[in-house]
């Protein structure tokens, strides 16, 4: 018995909230990506369980297990996304591969992808803004100059911003 209560008080207490400090994500609402919330500030660092949860009009802060699992397994995290377009200002195409992983050990084959799951894939890459075409999406930048009827035959549609996904929810069937 001493023995477990030995073990059991080395352990680190804070590896729950390194957990999910490390793989939370930002919800935006309206467009607005600023989480800006005094309850974040203290355990558990996240919306997730949160009283005031549906009755809040701010982006919300959020943990699921599920992504926490895949980022582990691939080696991908969403912040590896944002990083990628914070360091690329000026890149307007969005390498699929930042999203949803290599092709190399780490990462999922593109092999196992439909037609229709890339096709959702460029819907919601092309349809969160970027600084460099001021803050329009591609999509939106795009149908100035090749039409909007050329990209829906392409199978591409404009997602609106509250409904984009740049996480492996998406390809969840």
């Amino acid at each position: 018995m001493k023995k477990k209560s030995k073990e059991k008080s080395e352990k680190d207490r804070t590896t729950i909230s390194k957990e999910i400090r490390n793989h939370c994500f930002v919800k935006p609402f309206r467009g607005n990506n600023e989480v800006n919330c005094s309850l974040l500030l203290k355990p558990p660092y996240v919306c997730n369980g949160c009283e005031n949860s549906s009755r809040c009009k701010q982006p919300k802060m959020l943990y699921d297990a599920a992504i926490a699992d895949h980022e582990y397994r691939f080696g991908r995290q969403y912040h590896d996304f944002q990083d990628y377009m914070e360091l690329h200002p000026m890149s307007s195409i969005v390498e699929m591969d930042t999203v949803i992983g290599t092709t190399g050990e780490k990462g999922p084959s593109f092999a196992g992808l439909t037609q229709e799951d890339c096709t959702l894939l460029a819907s919601h890459i092309n349809s969160a803004p970027r600084l460099s075409l001021n803050n329009q999406s591609p999509f939106e930048a795009a149908k100035g100059f090749l039409g909007i009827n050329n990209i829906h035959k392409l199978g591409i549609q404009q997602i609106p911003f509250d409904d984009i996904d740049l996480s492996i929810r998406l390809l969840r069937k």
